[in-house]
């Protein structure tokens, strides 16, 4: 078998373990060739811009965001559509319930920068307050020594994730539980960092990156 394959039985064997469905014509994701990963200064700036806005967001107070924004002068690193959010253009619930999920796309970035080994399955929530103090404690000289993942280890989360969120729609179509104890708003904020992380949609902008299943 080649990469692809490998990888692609890999996800089955690890979902077989858990008793969560997969589809045999899923399609197989990028080669490490095809794909386009992000560099960890990229990185850091996208985590401290969902930290940020999932903050003032889950605290429905959009001027907490300018704590962090100021600290990490992260202006130029938001995204067009944080940046609407914070000036209260895209702010009725359902926005302030999106922007409180992002804070879940967080942890494979920090994953991805090597400034955390344990990209845990996704089952459970994360505490943000445990987070967001973590993430004021990475210095530079931290960021500058870690390991990040490989290459083929980011392609192998990313190729998981994406048979996951596959496994959670079919679960909801069906008007079944998620399988596997599987929290689906988890899983959708993951599979889009991982996408983000490896370039999909011909390296889309964070805002526009798909999580086709």
């Amino acid at each position: 078998m080649g990469e692809r394959e490998d990888r692609r039985q890999r996800a089955h064997d690890l979902l077989d373990a858990r008793g969560i469905p997969w589809l045999e014509s899923l399609p197989m994701i990028e080669t490490e060739e095809e794909a386009v990963f992000r560099s960890v200064d990229d990185i850091v700036a996208r985590f401290r811009c969902l930290l940020a806005v999932s903050w003032a967001a889950i605290h429905r107070d959009l001027p907490l965001a300018q704590v962090d924004i100021e600290h990490w002068q992260l202006v130029r690193s938001l995204s067009p559509d944080e940046q609407n959010f914070l000036l209260g253009k895209r702010n009725d619930d359902r926005d302030f319930i999106n922007f409180s999920w992002r804070c879940e796309a967080i942890v494979p970035l920090i994953w991805a920068a090597g400034l955390h080994d344990d990209l845990y399955f996704p089952d459970q929530t994360l505490d943000l307050r445990s987070l967001r103090t973590f993430i004021h404690g990475v210095t530079p000289d931290k960021i500058a020594e870690a390991v990040q993942p490989s290459p083929a280890e980011i392609l192998d989360q990313a190729d998981l994730i994406y048979r996951l969120h596959w496994a959670v729609r079919q679960s909801g179509i069906n008007g079944q539980p998620a399988p596997g104890g599987l929290n689906p708003g988890v899983v959708m904020e993951r599979h889009h960092a991982l996408n983000w992380l490896i370039g999909y949609d011909e390296n889309a902008d964070w805002d526009d990156v798909g999580t086709d299943t």
